[in-house]
């Protein structure tokens, strides 16, 4: 079954998008995994005055940065793609 997910996941990153699509996924993952993203929107939502949105983008960016914190530490990575 991993061989499988390996394979749909290769052809998925290979196929039905162009390299400037590629690139812009490839930051906004990025940004995502940093949780710059999630700061960015918790801060606009919080000048927007929706705190319940920005308690939670909070939370979700304390959990990002917790999970990359551990990656780190522990010396995990993502498995090659390519």
């Amino acid at each position: 079954m991993r061989e499988l997910d390996l394979k749909l996941l290769r052809w998925m990153r290979t196929h039905g998008h162009s390299p400037g699509l590629e690139g812009a996924a490839v930051a906004l993952g990025k940004a995502g995994n940093n949780g710059l993203v999630w700061l960015v929107l918790g801060l606009a939502m919080r000048f927007t005055l929706y705190d319940a949105a920005f308690a939670a983008l909070a939370r979700i960016a304390a959990w990002s940065a917790s999970t990359t914190s551990a990656s780190s530490q522990l010396g995990t990575s993502r498995p090659p793609l390519l």
